[in-house]
């Protein structure tokens, strides 16, 4: 089960202590001490709850057209899974947040998640 009102807060914090950062709160917003194939299904589950909501469609495929400099096209659960790493995980948990709270992203945090997709 995701923690959707974990307080997620790295990207301010340099170096490997921000990275250890990041991994402690992604773990810890999934509710695991370690990383194991639950955080995938996870994942899935996120997923799955808020796919028909319009503000994350067009996050999902923001992702696509963005491409994570990758040389191929990425599928929906992929695109999920690199909005999970370092340099999107923040933004896009507040998203979750906001989808949880409120069943629809603010349209700052919507935007700033858009940015960061740009």
């Amino acid at each position: 089960m995701y923690n959707y009102n974990y307080d997620v807060s790295y990207s301010h914090i340099n170096g490997d202590i921000g990275d250890t950062t990041y991994r402690k709160h992604l773990l810890g917003a999934c509710n695991r001490n370690n990383w194991n194939d639950d955080i995938i299904k996870i994942q899935d589950n996120i997923y799955d709850k808020f796919k028909d909501n319009q503000k994350f469609k067009k996050i999902i495929k923001k992702g696509k057209e963005y491409g994570f400099n990758l040389p191929f096209e990425l599928d929906e659960q992929f695109i999920m899974s690199m909005l999970f790493s370092f340099n999107f995980y923040e933004t896009f948990h507040k998203c979750l947040k906001d989808l949880f709270n409120n069943n629809e992203i603010s349209n700052d945090n919507f935007t700033q998640m858009t940015n960061l997709l740009s």
